[in-house]
This record gives C-alpha cells, sequence and structure tokens, in this order.
C-alpha cells in the first residue's frame, strides 16, 4: 500500500441524469476518503435536462472540487474520451450517472496499491427489481490483464498508464465502439500488459433499479450484438499490431473472447440468428489468430 492516500478523479459521463445524479454524487461526498484528495470531473454529453445544474450545485453545496467538461459528439465514448484527457490526479476511477460507490470503495482500491501497479480491479454489485447480483472479478482473472467484460465500472485506473496506453488511440477510433465501448477500453487497457492488482471486495453499484431490467434478461437486439463483433474486430487489429506475440495475452483473449460469444449469443439473439453470429465470431478469431 502507499504511504501517503494519493488523490483520485471521479470521471462522470452526464447524459439526462437529473433524476440518478445526486445519489451518484452523494456516494463520492461520502466516500470514507478525505474530501481535497478527490476531484469530481463531470462531462454533459448534449443532455437536454437539468442534470448539470443539479449536480453543480450539489458539489458545491458539499464543498467539492470539480470542474464541468462538454463533449458534443454523442455517445459515452466521446464523454469518457474527454474526461480521462482532462485527468490532471495520479488516479481516477469511472462513475456513471446513476450507479454509485460503496462508502469505503476508494479505501479499499487504494489499499491494492503498490508503487507499479496500474490497476486496482474490485467487485461490483449488480441492483436490480429481481435481485442483488455480486461480481467478484478476481475470480476471472487470467494472469496481469484485464478482464475484457469487466466494463470501465471499479476499476482504480493509474493516470499515466492510462495516458501513455491510450496515446495511440484515435478520437475517430471511437466511432466503431458504438454501445460496447467499455469491452473497447478494457481490451486497450491491455496493450501494454499492465500491473493489476484485483481485490474481492464490492465497491461499485451499477443500478438498474431504473429501468427494470437485470443481467438475466433476454433482450432481443441484433444491433447489441453487432457492436459487440465491431469492437472485437477493430480490438483484433489493435493487439495485433502491438503485442500478438505474448502467448499469455493470446490465451486471455481468447478466454474473453468466448465469454464474449456466450453473451451475445444469450443475451440479444434468438434462437435462428445465433448459428450465423456463431460463425462471424469464429471467423473474427480464426482471422486474428492466422495473421
Amino acid at each position: 500500500m502507499l504511504k501517503t492516500l494519493p488523490a483520485i478523479s471521479v470521471c462522470i459521463p452526464c447524459y439526462n441524469v437529473e433524476k440518478t445524479i445526486v445519489s451518484s454524487l452523494g456516494s463520492i461526498v461520502n466516500q470514507n476518503y478525505p474530501k481535497n484528495k478527490i476531484v469530481v470531473l463531470l462531462c454533459d454529453n448534449n443532455s437536454a435536462d437539468k442534470g448539470i445544474e443539479i449536480a453543480k450545485k450539489y458539489l458545491q453545496k458539499n464543498k467539492m472540487n470539480f470542474k464541468i467538461l462538454s463533449e458534443k459528439a454523442k455517445g459515452q465514448p466521446f464523454a469518457r474520451w474527454t474526461l480521462w484527457h482532462n485527468v490532471k490526479t495520479p488516479y481516477f476511477v469511472f462513475l456513471d450517472g446513476d450507479d454509485w460507490y460503496l462508502p469505503n470503495a476508494f479505501k479499499d482500491l487504494v489499499g491494492g496499491l503498490k508503487k507499479d501497479i496500474d490497476m486496482v480491479l474490485g467487485g461490483r454489485l449488480v441492483i436490480s427489481q429481481k435481485k442483488i447480483e455480486k461480481r467478484h472479478y478476481h475470480k476471472n482473472a487470467c494472469h496481469n490483464f484485464v478482464p475484457f467484460t469487466t466494463g470501465v465500472w471499479s476499476i482504480l485506473f493509474k493516470t499515466s498508464y492510462v495516458k501513455k496506453t491510450l496515446s495511440k488511440q484515435k478520437y475517430s477510433d471511437l466511432h466503431y465502439t458504438g454501445w460496447a465501448e467499455e469491452i473497447y477500453f478494457t481490451i486497450f487497457m491491455s496493450v501494454n500488459e499492465p500491473k493489476v492488482v484485483l481485490i474481492k471486495n464490492n465497491v461499485y453499484v451499477l443500478n438498474r433499479l431504473w429501468n427494470n431490467t437485470d443481467s438475466s434478461i433476454v433482450i432481443h437486439d441484433v444491433s447489441r450484438a453487432n457492436s459487440i463483433i465491431t469492437v472485437w474486430k477493430y480490438a483484433f487489429k489493435i493487439l495485433k499490431a502491438n503485442n500478438k506475440s505474448n502467448p499469455k495475452l493470446i490465451k486471455h483473449i481468447k478466454k474473453e473472447y468466448k465469454k464474449g460469444l456466450r453473451f451475445a449469443m444469450r443475451k440479444y439473439l434468438l434462437n435462428k440468428e445465433r448459428k450465423v453470429y456463431k460463425k462471424l465470431f469464429k471467423k473474427n478469431l480464426a482471422d486474428f489468430l492466422n495473421q
């Protein structure tokens, strides 16, 4: 563990979050972590409500350090891009405007830090109308690579590592990511083989109460399956260009890709569609491994 608590930025993409943003920010204000070590970055992504105004008043009232940014290109990939480009602290986390962190989250994540650690990955809870689902990613880790299907939540990122790694990423690349932008981000994070620590503590709450869904519900949505395929196809090009020769990374990619295949099949496709998409997934992986 580091001798002193580092400053952390909390990066929040905001799109029409007026109904939920106070709860999200409240989880930051009430962290068991020094307020003067926390910087809140909010990025307005074409909101049509008063979410940003509400957030500003709440943060001012609670005497938090914060900055409000703006991104005109629609979609979270672009908002996240703007956010991490503006991070000035040694470490940062992402927070969606309808989720929240548990009270000891930052201390738990920082507790996993050593000087040379690039990421600390905690567990998270997924709360829906039907159940509370626990996801402990320390069980899914393969070597020191980030599980690609974790999303960007519940991860403490070392700013210098992210900026070095994403310096090769182009703003225009984000158009490829679509709905599956979190997968794209975490794939990119493994290119330079980060040093990762995984902790058992749950630190993040993924809120599914507002839309009455949970991860077990099947949603017929071919566009989402297409998005996952597109992200992986493009990511394979990036991984091949950077680090394809590493056998541990290849093993990790195959494991995560198969996991993504099963998820997309089960979650978004009807039985009659799955055979076609399975062929597409397999072709993407074969092309990557054979080139």
